[in-house]
């Protein structure tokens, strides 16, 4: 079984879930680096787990410098496209991100070009879709008992 290499940028709450999960599968995936603005809870985020991959804080440098086959980012979603396109020239293999893809269409269609033209393999964490009270929204829809939907915006906790 291929063990692939991982740089993550985001070290958050939600960074700290996807570290974990990279973490938890250490048969598969060896995290080589990890990139924050905040450098000083990066630090305390890698002590936390008893890892010492390399630190950064510009994700372009750590992109360049390691090289990982899977780039992970939990970042605001307004440089999320920024951030595809550096994992498309860096040429890394699969990408990690936290929703929404994208801010507007046009920006999710540029998104899933980058990664099919680049062979991409791409997972947005979009987990509420498994939820019970979103199926039952989605019954609603579909069955045309609400009106055209334009936008759905949902708050949950996880499990």
């Amino acid at each position: 079984m291929k063990k692939y290499t991982v740089a993550q940028v985001g070290c958050g709450v939600r960074g700290k879930f996807h570290l974990d999960g990279w973490l938890c599968n250490p048969e598969r995936f060896d995290v080589i680096a990890l990139c924050d603005l905040d450098e000083t809870k990066m630090k305390e985020v890698a002590a936390a787990q008893g890892i010492s991959p390399a630190l950064y804080t510009d994700a372009e440098k750590m992109l360049s410098d390691t090289s990982p086959d899977v780039f992970c980012f939990s970042t605001l979603p307004d440089v999320r496209l920024s951030l595809v396109e550096l994992g498309a020239r860096d040429s890394v293999k699969g990408m990690a991100f936290e929703k929404p893809m994208a801010l507007s269409i046009a920006e999710a269609q540029r998104i899933t070009r980058l990664c099919r033209d680049h062979g991409i393999k791409a997972v947005v964490s979009h987990q509420q879709k498994y939820l019970t009270s979103l199926q039952k929204v989605k019954e609603l829809i579909d069955a045309g008992d609400i009106c055209k939907v334009l936008q759905i915006t949902a708050d949950c906790q996880a499990w």
